[in-house]
């Protein structure tokens, strides 16, 4: 995802200082605050654990 970025959408384009890079994480980063704010209107959070994992090689 982040370590090769092809795009990100036009809501985050540009909006970093940080390039397209930095754009992806800050989508990266919305999306996962609207999981979570999902999971706590479904009273799902507190017994649901969210894991991102990488092998940290983009090849």
């Amino acid at each position: 995802m982040m370590h090769a970025v092809v795009d990100v959408s036009p809501k985050f384009k540009g909006k970093s200082k940080s390039g397209l890079f930095g754009d992806s994480v800050e989508e990266f980063d919305y999306e996962t605050g609207r999981l979570l704010d999902t999971l706590d209107a479904l009273s799902l959070r507190v017994n649901t654990f969210v894991i991102y994992t990488s092998d940290g090689n983009p090849h």
